[in-house]
């Protein structure tokens, strides 16, 4: 298939001659690398995965938005089908890619992540042959403070996401966690052991059933919840554990 691959207008390349920044309240690093640092990718998943970029050495590729549609059912839990993939391996998915959620990267406000020398793809497992896609993010020079983080947690109690740098806060941006057998919402987010923010006080995250409470702060990317320097961030769940997108920056001392 065909690949369709966009860049921004003459008006924002001007713009990267000096500092920039991705959108309002990104905070995506100043980048100057002498060219649009800006792409975007959209089209049809005819088959898949689709290959979207491989990441240049000393360089980094921070996907601010994902956008999928597609003809078919999802599945009962409200999910698309669709997964980003850094080499092969997912990096996004679950309920942050489903056609109700409103989580930060389906908002303009995603920081993922993408390593120097990596391959960016998508891939779709749904029933509709023509499933479509929009991606896009910019180029960062390499050693940004963003972070971001995708998986599942198994069984119940307190289980380990990631632990800050030893010498430096890291601010949580973005906070998408649902339960991962139940779709319950019953994940809550543990420092060091010990609650600090009940989901179902906050109302944070949920299940896509619970699709509108997605326009909290937390989960539309405008949080700033602090992993202290040192600490571990855990999600806990009652029965079966959590599925989770996670994303941010540190702040460096």
């Amino acid at each position: 298939m065909a690949l369709k691959m966009m860049s921004i207008p003459l008006l924002l390349s001007f713009a990267v001659a000096m500092p920039a920044l991705a959108g309002p309240g990104s905070g995506l690093p100043e980048v100057s690398l002498g060219s649009n640092p800006y792409r975007s990718f959209g089209g049809g998943v005819e088959s898949s995965p689709v290959v979207l970029l491989t990441v240049p050495e000393g360089q980094e590729f921070i996907v601010t938005t994902v956008l999928v549609e597609h003809l078919g059912r999802m599945d009962s839990a409200g999910i698309s089908g669709f997964q980003l993939l850094q080499d092969g391996t997912p990096v996004l998915g679950g309920t942050t890619l489903g056609i109700r959620s409103l989580s930060g990267i389906g908002r303009g406000l995603g920081r993922l992540r993408l390593e120097a020398g990596s391959t960016l793809s998508i891939d779709y497992n749904g029933s509709d042959p023509y499933a479509d896609f929009y991606v896009e993010g910019r180029f960062v020079q390499a050693g940004s403070p963003y972070r971001s983080f995708y998986g599942t947690t198994s069984g119940s109690g307190p289980r380990a996401v990631f632990s800050a740098d030893a010498d430096r806060d890291f601010i949580v941006r973005t906070a998408v966690v649902w339960g991962a057998d139940t779709f319950s919402q019953n994940c809550d987010i543990y420092l060091d052991d010990e609650m600090h923010l009940s989901q179902t006080i906050q109302g944070t995250f949920s299940s896509p059933d619970y699709h509108s409470r997605y326009a909290a702060s937390l989960a539309s990317g405008q949080g700033a919840l602090v992993v202290p320097a040192g600490s571990e961030l855990s999600l806990h769940h009652a029965i079966s554990g959590c599925g989770y997108y996670i994303d941010g920056e540190y702040i460096t001392p």
